[in-house]
């Protein structure tokens, strides 16, 4: 994997990076895929949300994952004109009160390595 024989990543604990990193490309083109497949559907719930002035996007994931928030907000901040924010899913989850507004439309994105953590299904 990315260049490095097996034995050398499991002496030095890098094999699940390893074969994480070299998956990416495959499942970015299968991502790309079903978007393109789902397209009028995205369209659909994405389009009445993208209409508001006031919307809300908060970039969210637990641990490392958290990491994916915190770098893009501010990429994603600098090309829309809606408020961009990365709140650990932990701090979401344990005090939603503090984070969440209902009278406020919300699109809350949550990144995770697994797809199934307790945060992304709470």
């Amino acid at each position: 994997f990315l260049g490095y024989e097996l034995p050398w990543l499991e002496q030095h604990n890098g094999v699940h990076t390893a074969q994480e990193i070299s998956h990416q490309p495959r499942l970015w083109r299968a991502l790309s895929t079903i978007l393109e497949q789902q397209y009028d559907a995205v369209s659909a719930f994405l389009n009445p949300l993208l209409a508001r002035p006031d919307l809300r996007i908060i970039l969210t994931g637990a641990g490392t994952s958290a990491f994916v928030g915190d770098a893009a907000a501010p990429f994603i901040q600098a090309g829309l004109r809606f408020q961009v924010e990365a709140i650990p899913t932990t701090d979401l989850v344990a005090n939603p009160e503090q984070y969440l507004d209902p009278s406020r439309p919300t699109l809350l994105v949550s990144y995770a390595r697994s797809g199934n953590s307790p945060e992304s299904v709470a």
